[in-house]
């Protein structure tokens, strides 16, 4: 059996960014296959070490008091009931979050912060309690993983934990490598701070690791404000993979779109319109072509025209087909408050909506 005592002593592996003279090269990594992306939760990473006689999750920091690390497992017993599924000698690394990818490590502070009664009482409500997040696996059932693949490492844990019964413990959510700026849109459009690039096939790094081994993509940039020029219609076809339980649906003949329809699933769908599938063909919609709404505006900032689709929430998409966003976008009174990664000379990188408002110029 491995000596658990060793990792309850071993010092955190570190997280990188960019450094200022390479990010212009964050594209390149975003979408290297070598690099596999994660959400990077706004929370405090944690080490679960589970022993024979309980369940302990370590702090990244040590406490000038006790001179070890800190230690939340009697602050958040919902998590450590659902971590007794793991087998001892187990050792996982995660972050503990809100579900609410817009709340931050302040908030999560408050309940970590407090002595265990306080931080239990503030998570009595279901929607209060805090949850882990689990990103990499170090020891399975007495094994080490220290030296396998990062990429063997999150296949294991992602294998572990499907068959253990959690709400509030999961497995990280990640990409496949290759599609981290598809993630990193996501997550913004959550309202998140960001995503972190994992070398696939690097070993965990103990007390560190060198810069290119993991790469944060975080928000750069404060608020920004701009008026909004004009709207971007919606893509028409839905291009995701959930096929199965899609809702919207469209008859199309001539390459026209000619009647909508509403279903559950690809099945539903089909055997609803069997009788029309001699004339028409049947595809399935995005859903803001399905009601018309707008994907997204072009704003003037620096000069500059800048598309923007990440952010914008089904309610702007209604609010931008209006008589009033109409008129007030004509007027130069309708802004967008938006964030992205950098200015640049002619745009802005990744941008992301905020929010709309139309009291810019009142006096």
């Amino acid at each position: 059996m491995v000596n658990l005592e060793e990792y309850k002593r071993m010092k955190p592996g570190k997280y990188w960014k960019l450094p200022k003279n390479k990010k212009d090269q964050i594209d390149k990594y975003l979408n290297h296959e070598s690099y596999i992306p994660m959400v990077k939760y706004d929370g405090y990473w944690s080490r679960i070490i589970v022993e024979e006689d309980g369940i302990l999750i370590q702090s990244r920091g040590i406490s000038k008091v006790t001179g070890k690390y800190g230690e939340y497992q009697e602050k958040i017993p919902h998590i450590v009931d659902e971590l007794k599924q793991v087998p001892t000698g187990t050792v996982l690394l995660g972050e503990l979050h809100y579900p609410d990818l817009t709340k931050t490590l302040q908030d999560v502070g408050t309940i970590l912060r407090c002595k265990p009664p306080k931080a239990v009482k503030r998570q009595e409500r279901d929607d209060k309690k805090l949850m882990l997040s689990l990103f990499d696996i170090l020891v399975f059932d007495g094994v080490e993983q220290l030296n396998a693949p990062f990429e063997t490492r999150l296949e294991l844990l992602s294998n572990v934990f499907k068959y253990y019964d959690t709400t509030y413990v999961q497995l990280a959510s990640y990409r496949n490598p290759g599609s981290g700026e598809e993630l990193l849109g996501k997550v913004w459009e959550a309202g998140g701070e960001g995503i972190i690039l994992l070398k696939k096939d690097l070993p965990y790094n103990i007390g560190g690791a060198k810069a290119w081994h993991s790469i944060k993509v975080k928000r750069q940039l404060e608020d920004l404000e701009a008026p909004v020029e004009s709207v971007i219609e919606p893509e028409e076809f839905y291009k995701g993979s959930e096929l199965d339980s899609w809702k919207y649906w469209g008859f199309y003949r001539n390459k026209t779109l000619e009647m909508k329809m509403e279903a559950i699933g690809q099945d539903d769908a089909a055997s609803k319109s069997r009788n029309l599938l001699k004339d028409y063909t049947l595809k399935p919609i995005s859903k803001f072509k399905y009601y018309d709404w707008k994907k997204g505006i072009i704003v003037r900032y620096n000069n500059n025209l800048i598309r923007i689709t990440s952010g914008v929430t089904e309610e702007d998409g209604q609010y931008l087909t209006t008589k009033e966003a109409e008129k007030l976008i004509e007027s130069g009174q309708l802004y967008a408050i938006f964030t992205g990664m950098e200015v640049t000379q002619d745009s802005v990188r990744h941008p992301r909506v905020i929010r709309l408002r139309d009291d810019m110029n009142i006096e």
